[in-house]
């Protein structure tokens, strides 16, 4: 039995879809789920934390750079307590929604992915977006109101195809894939599996994805065991 073991688990999704001739099936561990829903975490942090900050599209249009606009705007007004219960119910809403140690998740990550989102608005590489955000219950403000407000972060798109091109997953499995994700990633949100159930099974493949979720605050937080248990399983298919 040949089984594909991958920590980057974006590319065990890849290899799942594409290389059914090499492996009998693949693991992927905290994987995000292509290029659009791998980069709207950065991309959507930056954007929610403008709303909160009030910053305008004008505002947003007229910056000289966006560093000074995160460092000198929006990240100070994220230190008013109010702001921040604002903006971690935001995220957490558009991650995946409320699981156990979202809080904790996103704040061991947010440094990280406040530098990512810097570098992806500044270079315009940002998925373009085609339709308006839809928030749950639990967001702490409409989706109308959010929409009106949110600013819109410019696309350049042959800058986006040259960046993405050649690592999307489509969900068109050719070998069994198992997939782990913990609930409180902060770097590759519960949102990911998500997107990536809604594929295969968009694609008619379905019945080759198992994915399990543990509850954990860390990215990649399994314990060896919970990783040799799911390769068992993925053996055993």
């Amino acid at each position: 039995y040949a089984a594909g073991l991958s920590r980057g688990g974006w590319s065990a999704q890849i290899a799942a879809e594409r290389y059914a001739n090499r492996f009998d099936g693949a693991l992927g561990l905290c994987g995000a789920t292509g290029t659009s829903p791998g980069l709207s975490l950065s991309v959507d942090m930056f954007v929610a934390g403008a709303y909160v900050a009030g910053v305008t599209q004008a505002e947003f249009d007229a910056a000289p750079s966006v560093h000074d606009l995160i460092a000198q705007r929006i990240r100070p007004e994220l230190d008013d307590p109010t702001n921040r219960a604002r903006f971690e119910a935001l995220m957490i809403d558009l991650t995946g929604g409320p699981r156990a140690f979202d809080r904790a998740g996103f704040r061991d990550e947010e440094g990280t992915n406040w530098e990512r989102a810097e570098l992806l608005v500044s270079a315009q590489l940002a998925a373009p977006r085609t339709t308006p955000y839809e928030l749950g219950p639990d967001a702490g403000v409409s989706s109308e109101a959010f929409n009106s407000a949110a600013i819109r972060v410019p696309t350049n798109r042959e800058a986006f195809r040259a960046f993405t091109e050649g690592i999307e997953v489509t969900g068109d499995l050719g070998m069994p894939l198992v997939t782990m994700h913990t609930t409180g990633d902060g770097q590759v949100p519960i949102n990911q599996p998500q997107a990536l159930r809604r594929r295969v099974d968009g694609a008619g493949r379905g019945n080759l994805l198992v994915q399990r979720v543990i509850e954990d605050p860390g990215h990649c937080g399994f314990t060896t065991g919970e990783q040799e248990a799911a390769f068992e399983a993925l053996v055993d298919w």
